[in-house]
């Protein structure tokens, strides 16, 4: 699967679930995504799949990582 086809597949399904994702539907709050391996913000269209995500799936956190990073901060994991 391309990138374009993974946003339009993130849009269609915001737009199933009653969530228009231009219409800023996030917490800004929050703020935008960041990376908890580097603490920079996310930029251009992975802050938008990353908020969608975030919606879709009922995440509290704007923290974001790969599995390697979550494990070396000591984080717990998926399963707690």
């Amino acid at each position: 699967m391309n990138t374009y086809e993974i946003v339009t597949e993130k849009i269609l399904s915001a737009l199933e679930e009653g969530t228009v994702p231009w219409h800023r539907p996030w917490n800004a709050a929050q703020g935008s995504p960041v990376s908890i391996g580097s603490n920079k913000a996310y930029r251009g269209v992975n802050t938008f799949l990353l908020e969608v995500s975030a919606i879709s799936a009922g995440y509290g956190s704007q923290h974001w990582g790969t599995y390697k990073a979550i494990q070396e901060q000591g984080r717990p994991g998926p399963q707690g």
